[in-house]
């Protein structure tokens, strides 16, 4: 194969040689493009598990909150802030949206 190609004229070596070079460059081109594709999917997963976190981060917030105050109202004793602070626990906790979000979480987890 070598020597078929040392038997060429130059013009012809040189229109080969650059062809290979336009080829290769056509090929690592679109190697780099698939490469950007994996990371920007990549880059999306991350950033919506991320957010996920966030919503999860505020929902434990929110309850160790509420259980702080539930704790300060239980050693109080006082029945009808309880009962008060019990209902808002119970509204945060069975709310739609957070429901919905941390069971995202849950089945992102699985995956």
């Amino acid at each position: 194969m070598l020597s078929r190609i040392n038997k060429l004229k130059i013009a012809p070596r040189l229109i080969l040689c650059f062809a290979v070079i336009v080829l290769l460059m056509l090929v690592g081109n679109s190697l780099l493009v698939w490469q950007f594709y994996l990371v920007r999917h990549q880059s999306d997963r991350v950033s919506a598990l991320a957010r996920e976190l966030v919503v999860v981060s505020r929902f434990q917030t929110d309850v160790l909150s509420l259980d702080a105050k539930l704790d300060s109202l239980a050693k109080s004793e006082d029945i009808d802030g309880l009962k008060r602070e019990a209902g808002r626990l119970r509204s945060v906790i069975r709310s739609p949206y957070r429901h919905r979000s941390c069971q995202r979480c849950a089945d992102s987890s699985t995956v």
